[in-house]
């Protein structure tokens, strides 16, 4: 059950890094519809990344879920699953 609290966090944020990246990085005849359409989904993940880090560690209290490094070396693990948004 804590490993799948930690996934959860981690996907979010993974899901979150990689729709921040397509709006920096949309360009073209897309652009503006793509862009605002973009910003909008990894501000919306931005919120459920707080709700949901907050959710984790008052369920678990595990704060190392919470650990910036550790979220970050997890997030990794999940993005390179996918297509860079480049």
């Amino acid at each position: 059950m804590l490993d799948q609290m930690s996934e959860w966090i981690c996907m979010v944020k993974a899901v979150e890094v990689w729709f921040q990246s397509a709006h920096h990085l949309t360009k073209g005849t897309g652009f503006a519809g793509d862009h605002d359409t973009y910003g909008r989904i990894y501000s919306q993940i931005h919120g459920e990344f707080d709700d949901v880090a907050e959710r984790v560690l008052g369920l678990t209290n595990q704060e190392s879920f919470l650990c910036p490094k550790e979220i970050l070396r997890k997030t990794q693990e999940i993005l390179d699953a996918y297509p860079s948004p480049a």
